[in-house]
């Protein structure tokens, strides 16, 4: 099939035959975009076109296609609700980048990432960072790197003692059951979700050896989502298919969801501002092929554009804080000082690469990571601070001009850091400020050095010797704290977990939605998205996010309907 380039009118709202829709799923799932999928089926009928000069009434408008987007999209449309989901992206998840789990690095820098850039870190010699984010279908579900991991219990613990009674742990595993499928028989995993996990990288050598290369410093091996705490080595999981295929949230969730004649789906769509009458969100405003459009919502709008695209769509609308409003004039129409703080992402340290040992198997896994190592630099009380990767090529690819390599990836993983998300002006259209103030804290710093030290303690172990050449390595260069620091400030990159500017809680002066994920002081508007994560947890998020969106959804049908089976850790 050839690709043309179709406008949004051909794509836009259908209300589509079942026969029609049944075909768009297919063709969805197996990675082919919504608009080549929707010209591929021309033969059935299409019925009327959308028009972007008409106003349209839907129940709940979902601005955002991203992870949590499609999880709403999917239990809204299924409980009988009509709904309008926008997504300011493309539909282009036909791309082999998108489909193919191991090509995803390709989508870096394309059309179907934000690319946004950092304010100057002045921790990290005054680099501004590129930070990537989904612009498509799935959002960064459909160009993340697949690593799937389950948060450890006393991260969930303490996600529910911020947002208050209303949340419980034992209720977020359920709803985790909700979203995973385990292709292998396990205690306390789920099988019946919706999003396939597999492990693969068990069948490469380079796998037993870092998890007794853990063992040699004194860390025990750890099933880590199948278990209450997570400090430990482990296989590393992926939402990849056997066949390779990304498992991600468009090809689950969104492809079950466009079966359904109760949800239209609009892209590249700009949400320019949400249409707020006094303490009531009526609906949206924003443009669509160049042309202005208002959408009504008969029930509520769900902000779910991620924690950039959120909050500056809150303060382009009025919510923030009054002061930095009126500086930049926008009249302020609800003081929440809290929108676009608290921003927090991981850190982790590029360049700890080696060259191959002569044991090294040059037969990378799906997903080309081998395992996850947890461990707690102070105190076994809350979730382990460090995580280290051992991926099966260099990463980035080119590190030392050799595809046959390892690389050992330290992160912090509970940073005490946070930032900002700000507007430059009131033009929609105009970049964000975007400053995480990576390591501004100085015990963060602390704690990455020690992730980089203990990278290096494993990296000199027997169990990976013959795995990695150490010889005229980087362990010659790097030796005492100047040298380390050195390269922490050169070398330390963002983890792309961007959590925290629209966060849940239990007050209005210190967060943005209630328990409910209802914005403070407005009808009819929820953010629910990684911005409403009051801390960045322990682990990569995509999980989370989507547990949290299954939370979300069984919050405003009013019941709990759980497709997984009852979690017993």
């Amino acid at each position: 099939m050839k690709n043309r380039k179709i406008n949004n009118d051909e794509h836009g709202l259908h209300p589509l035959s079942t026969e029609r829709r049944t075909f768009i799923k297919r063709l969805l799932k197996t990675g082919v975009s919504l608009s080549l999928a929707v010209a591929a089926s021309s033969s059935v009928h299409a019925g009327n076109v959308f028009k972007t000069t008409q106003d349209y009434t839907f129940d709940y408008i979902i601005v955002g296609a991203g992870s949590a987007g499609c999880v709403m999209a999917y239990r809204l449309t299924a409980a009988g609700f009509r709904v309008l989901l926008l997504e300011a992206g493309s539909d282009n998840t036909s791309s082999e980048s998108v489909s193919d789990s191991r090509r995803w690095l390709e989508n870096i820098g394309t059309e179907r990432d934000w690319g946004w850039s950092t304010s100057e870190q002045s921790v990290l010699n005054n680099r501004s960072l590129t930070v990537p984010g989904g612009r498509t279908l799935g959002g960064g579900g459909s160009i993340n790197a697949m690593i799937w991991l389950r948060p450890d219990k006393r991260d969930l613990n303490q996600l529910c003692r911020q947002v208050g009674h209303a949340w419980t742990t034992e209720e977020l595993y359920e709803h985790y059951n909700a979203v995973e499928n385990f292709g292998e028989l396990s205690p306390n995993r789920s099988n019946s979700g919706m999003v396939t996990v597999n492990r693969f990288a068990q069948t490469n050598d380079l796998t037993p050896a870092s998890i007794s290369a853990a063992h040699e410093l004194g860390i025990e091996a750890k099933e880590h989502n199948g278990s209450k705490y997570i400090d430990g080595a482990g296989v590393a999981e992926v939402n990849i298919t056997p066949d390779g295929l990304r498992s991600g949230p468009a090809q689950t969730y969104l492809a079950e969801a466009i079966e359904n004649p109760l949800l239209e789906i609009v892209t590249n769509t700009l949400v320019t501002k949400l249409d707020l009458d006094g303490g009531i969100c009526r609906g949206v405003e924003g443009i669509v092929n160049g042309q202005s459009f208002n959408f009504r919502a008969g029930k509520e709008v769900i902000v779910s554009a991620g924690a950039v695209g959120s909050p500056k769509l809150l303060m382009l609308s009025g919510i923030g804080s009054y002061e930095e409003l009126s500086n930049i004039g926008l009249a302020c129409k609800n003081n929440l000082p809290a929108v676009g703080k608290h921003l927090q992402d991981h850190v982790l340290i590029n360049g700890v690469t080696f060259a191959a040992g002569p044991h090294y198997d040059d037969k990378p896994t799906l997903g080309n990571i081998a395992t996850n190592t947890f461990y707690s630099s102070k105190n076994h009380r809350a979730a382990p601070d460090i995580q280290i990767m051992c991926m099966q090529t260099p990463f980035p690819p080119g590190a030392i001009g050799s595809e046959n390599g390892v690389s050992l990836l330290p992160w912090l993983a509970k940073p005490k850091s946070s930032g900002f998300v700000a507007l430059k002006n009131s033009d929609p259209t105009s970049s964000t400020i975007i400053n995480p103030g990576y390591l501004k804290r100085g015990d963060d710093f602390v704690t990455l050095r020690k992730a980089l030290l203990l990278t290096l303690e494993l990296a000199r172990t027997q169990s990976f010797s013959g795995f990695l050449d150490t010889e005229n390595s980087i362990l010659d260069n790097l030796k005492g704290r100047e040298k380390l620091d050195e390269f922490i400030t050169n070398n330390a990159a963002p983890g792309i977990h961007l959590v925290g500017s629209c966060r849940l809680g239990t007050e209005a002066r210190s967060s943005v939605v209630d328990p409910s994920f209802r914005i403070w002081g407005v009808e009819g508007l929820r953010v629910v998205d990684a911005s409403v994560l009051p801390e960045v947890p322990g682990v990569n998020i995509q999980a989370l996010i989507m547990t949290v969106a299954e939370k979300a959804a069984a919050t405003i049908l009013g019941d709990m309907h759980f497709t997984g089976p009852k979690n017993n850790v």
